[in-house]
């Protein structure tokens, strides 16, 4: 009997200490997963005919699942990366930070997705905008932002003709807007200057010590830190508990996802065999700004609703972009709401839309109409760079 008491307090207080029994995670709000849950039932009617499915929450990272009937199913488009990798495309520098230029070699349709990072060239970039680049394409343009602003010169033994991999992509909303929107390039250098510094933080108190994730090869490069080899270990140990969010069928057109539980983005595909190839670069790239949002602030979870206001909230058109003679690009504000959603349009597809992106701008944005690109060219570099 007396064993049987025992017995009972203990287990009495694991369950008020918060232990879940049998895994080795404490249910606390620091420190929580979630598998697929019921949403919340007055989530009003989404556009597009789209519904939300599903969510998973960890630590301060929610992710939304979003399902619908995606209308490009029979085409296939080949992400960059993987371009690259095969050798079916090249990125060339062009000595203007603002442009860099890519062939395509093969039959393919290659999707560029905004905010991939090219490593190599002179200088890594960050390509602003959707592009879709047919087949026997030569050197067509693409607008771009260097990530990268300490260098112009070869980096090892790097070719500074052309870049050799796209294996990662910008890493946080803020740098997002600030190429995507603002097209400034003072903004982007000082926000990826912030994102280090933010990671570098988060990894120095998990560390206990001081820790800096920037690259000796090159203190500025964006890309190189999110190379970093303690980062990508906290990721993977992160990415374990998002596995199996995407069940890689046809009715998956995106998600949306929170941090700190604010909602951040919504990112949508009309083709669910792009979004899966995409899917591990866009995990990694917001479990990064999770870490480097990381607080101790408390805040309730963001909800379904929440998402779908970003989704059915009227926007108005402010731009529409011809980008090549397979690219649209239509640009939509609500101001007051403080959204801009980006829809990228396959003009030989019927004029679908391909990809939309619904972000939330930190600050309005204003005067976007006559904010063109902030061009610099290699004079202008070698002035602030030397030779």
């Amino acid at each position: 009997m007396k064993n049987r008491t025992i017995f009972a307090s203990v287990l009495l207080l694991l369950i008020c200490g918060g232990v879940l029994v049998g895994t080795d995670l404490p249910l606390t709000n620091e420190n929580k997963t979630e598998q697929p849950i019921k949403i919340d039932q007055e989530v009003p009617p989404l556009k597009g005919n789209l519904s939300i499915t599903s969510s998973r929450e960890f630590k301060n990272l929610k992710l939304f699942l979003i399902e619908g009937n995606e209308q490009l199913k029979e085409k296939d488009y080949v992400p960059l990366a993987r371009a690259l990798e095969k050798g079916w495309v090249t990125v060339h520098e062009t000595s203007n930070v603002n442009a860099l230029s890519v062939s395509n070699n093969s039959d393919h349709f290659v999707y560029i997705a905004a905010g991939d990072i090219v490593e190599g060239g002179k200088q890594d970039r960050t390509l602003q905008d959707d592009l879709i680049v047919g087949p026997g394409t030569r050197k067509e343009n693409l607008a771009s932002f260097c990530v990268e602003s300490g260098r112009w010169k070869q980096r090892g033994k790097e070719s500074t003709g052309t870049f050799a991999s796209a294996n990662y992509c910008l890493s946080s909303n803020e740098l997002k807007v600030a190429s995507r929107v603002n097209r400034d390039q003072q903004v982007v250098w000082s926000k990826v200057a912030e994102n280090n510094g933010s990671l570098s933080a988060s990894l120095s108190k998990s560390e206990g010590k001081s820790y800096n994730i920037s690259s000796e090869k090159s203190p500025t490069s964006l890309n190189l830190a999110l190379q970093d080899t303690l980062l990508n270990q906290r990721i993977d140990e992160i990415t374990e508990y998002f596995e199996g969010f995407l069940a890689s069928t046809e009715n998956e057109m995106g998600y949306a996802y929170a941090i700190n539980g604010e909602v951040m983005a919504v990112e949508l595909y009309n083709n669910s065999q792009l979004l899966n190839e995409l899917w591990d670069k866009l995990l990694k790239a917001m479990i990064t700004e999770s870490m480097a949002k990381e607080s101790e602030v408390e805040y309730d979870s963001s909800t379904a609703s929440e998402v779908a206001f970003l989704i059915n909230e009227k926007k108005d058109l402010f731009e529409n972009r011809n980008l090549n003679k397979h690219t649209d690009l239509k640009s939509f504000e609500n101001e007051e709401a403080q959204l801009i959603e980006l829809s990228t349009i396959d003009r030989k597809a019927e004029n679908k839309w391909l990809h939309k992106s619904i972000l939330k701008t930190p600050e309005k944005s204003t005067n976007k109409k006559k904010n063109p690109i902030r061009q610099m060219r290699y004079n202008d570099l070698e002035e602030i760079f030397g030779q």
